[in-house]
């Protein structure tokens, strides 16, 4: 390179300005950290950082509440049965509940009966009344539709829950437990058992599951028994028609009866969930300050409760029914639930559940066909050929262990079907030629719930996909 290119290098390179060194991690964060930490400046402006996080940190449910508006997340959540809502009303039965306990903790034993409609509070009501009384004895919380073997695998349940390294055997189990719950209480053992069985209708098929649920209320009448039995199911008189061996003995466990909820209380629960108060009326037809909330005008939740209370007095029906009316409105980009649309809302559910019930009421090969449409809903198809039905029809039979009908015979049950309005018939060009095919004209979710009740029906939808999928 000639001496005088390399001497016009080093000169631009020496009027260069020297480069400052990088900052370090730590440097930085430093500096970070001391944007936000600064004290503000005399005219009350922040550090651009500090103004930039408070703007998009998320509100606080308890500033949405505020105003009765709530994100669409919150209002399902406060909607949902399963939420963490405080417990409203009950408080008659909640007493009740808390002086059954008392005396029970002191004799060291007792039993009872918790009966009532579906949606009535039932299980909420003893969950927050065993708050109370859980540290002063050991609770095992059992659902009797969870339990596999019904009343048979009870013990092995219970024993699991009180004894996680016992044996689980269906005869030591019960021999393990009697000595446990019928033994004395002495000085420096006082512990007291309580087992809640809900859903305890469910265990109630046969003699043997009888027995099972007999032998548990029986031990709770003990004089020297330290076990409290409380079992919450729907009918009133369960107990006389399942277990009248308890009546007859002087045994029967102390009823309590919920009754359904009235439309004033339907309407205060659903205003405390939403943060629904008299002020919201005044902005009914317009819009929330904000797009991203939703919120409730009262008249429509008044509607809600008149119309659930005088039906059924289910709270789950009418949480439900809000629960839809605000997913229609947040698919429609509104922010307002009012009347127009519960209205809609409620006669769409009364519909479902009227169609529920005829579903309920389809004869076995009738309700395998709907049953074979929604395994296929769940592989994707939802249009099916009459070759494709009938194919999904005989793989469920035969997973069921029952000899399915002749194609023929199928295409005559398919007929009603469509009559009900369970299934729709549309038209498919296939290879040329107008093919006519199937699909269900109700929600999966409606079927499935539906049928689930019928333990036949409840096996087929609890198989694995691949058993479920069909032959296409």
């Amino acid at each position: 390179m000639p001496e005088a290119i390399q001497e016009d290098i080093m000169r631009k390179l020496r009027s260069r300005k020297p480069v400052a060194p990088r900052s370090t991690s730590s440097e930085l964060t430093k500096r970070n950290c001391s944007a936000f930490l600064a004290p503000p400046s005399s005219k009350g402006s922040e550090p651009a950082c500090k103004k930039q996080r408070v703007e998009h940190r998320a509100i606080p449910v308890k500033e949405k509440r505020e105003n009765g508006d709530m994100t669409f997340d919150e209002m399902l959540e406060a909607l949902s049965p399963h939420g963490q809502a405080d417990l409203i009303g009950r408080e008659k039965e909640r007493e009740e509940m808390v002086q059954f306990f008392n005396q029970a903790l002191e004799t060291g034993h007792g039993s009872m009966y918790v009966c009532g409609r579906p949606g009535t509070g039932k299980t909420m009501s003893i969950k927050s009344v065993l708050k109370q009384v859980s540290r002063r004895c050991k609770t095992c919380f059992l659902n009797g539709m969870s339990l596999v073997d019904g009343a048979r695998s009870l013990w092995d349940e219970l024993l699991r829950q009180i004894c996680p390294g016992a044996e689980k055997h269906d005869l030591v189990a019960e021999e393990s437990l009697q000595k446990l719950f019928t033994a004395p209480r002495v000085k420096g053992d006082q512990k007291v058992y309580l087992v809640v069985v809900d859903e305890i209708d469910a265990l109630l098929e046969n003699c043997v599951e009888n027995h099972v649920l007999l032998t548990l209320f029986l031990w709770s009448q003990l004089k020297d028994s330290r076990l409290i039995v409380m079992g919450i199911a729907n009918a009133l008189d369960l107990t006389h028609r399942f277990l009248p061996l308890l009546h007859a003995k002087g045994c029967a466990p102390k009823l309590l009866s919920f009754p359904t909820y009235s439309e004033s209380e339907i309407v205060e629960i659903l205003a405390s969930r939403l943060n629904v108060n008299d002020g919201n009326v005044e902005k009914a037809g317009g819009e929330a300050q904000d797009k991203n909330t939703i919120w409730f005008d009262r008249s429509a939740l008044e509607l809600c409760a008149r119309r659930i209370s005088a039906e059924s007095g289910d709270m789950r029906k009418a949480m439900e029914a809000c629960r839809e009316a605000a997913r229609s409105v947040f698919s429609q980009c509104k922010t307002v639930v009012g009347i127009p649309i519960i209205a809609k809302t409620l006669s769409t559910l009364q519909n479902s559940n009227k169609m529920g019930e005829c579903l309920k009421q389809l004869p076995l090969h009738q309700a395998l066909i709907v049953c074979s449409l929604v395994l296929a809903h769940r592989k994707g198809i939802k249009d099916l050929t009459a070759q494709e039905l009938t194919t999904g029809y005989v793989m469920t039979c035969r997973r069921s262990n029952m000899a399915p009908l002749s194609q023929s015979f199928v295409k005559e049950l398919i007929s009603p079907l469509k009559d009900l309005g369970i299934l729709k018939v549309g038209v498919a060009v296939i290879k040329g030629k107008r093919s006519p095919t199937y699909n269900l004209a109700l929600k999966e979710d409606v079927a499935v719930s539906t049928l689930k009740t019928i333990p036949l029906y409840s096996t087929i939808f609890s198989e694995a996909p691949r058993a479920s999928a069909l032959a296409l």
